[in-house]
């Protein structure tokens, strides 16, 4: 079971949302140094929030996977980046995606 999360708007820039991630007590890591877009923010109770910059160093998606509670993480981000993550959920991700990614721009 997995839970896909957007930003209500984009965070510009990666490299200082870890800076501030790490700053709070959160443990980020690339496991995989083979897929550089994909990087995993654990909590001090090992609970964890998969992150998915893009290849201009910002960053608006997050998954989580499996029974953990990744809530202080989320409120962490939404802190210190002043966003607020929506999840598959909530019907505002939808027009959020569609506004940001155009069908033009997808492939669609």
């Amino acid at each position: 079971m997995s839970t896909d999360y957007i930003t209500d708007k984009v965070i510009p820039d990666w490299k200082k949302l870890r800076e501030k991630l790490a700053g709070a007590g959160m443990l980020i890591e690339c496991p995989d140094s083979k897929k550089p877009f994909e990087w995993r923010i654990s909590d001090p109770n090992d609970n964890y929030l998969w992150a998915y910059p893009m290849k201009d160093g910002s960053i608006d998606a997050f998954t989580r996977y499996g029974g953990n509670d990744p809530v202080e993480i989320i409120s962490v981000i939404e802190q210190v980046a002043e966003v607020r993550l929506i999840d598959e959920y909530d019907d505002e991700q939808m027009d959020i995606i569609d506004k940001r990614y155009p069908e033009d721009e997808v492939g669609n």
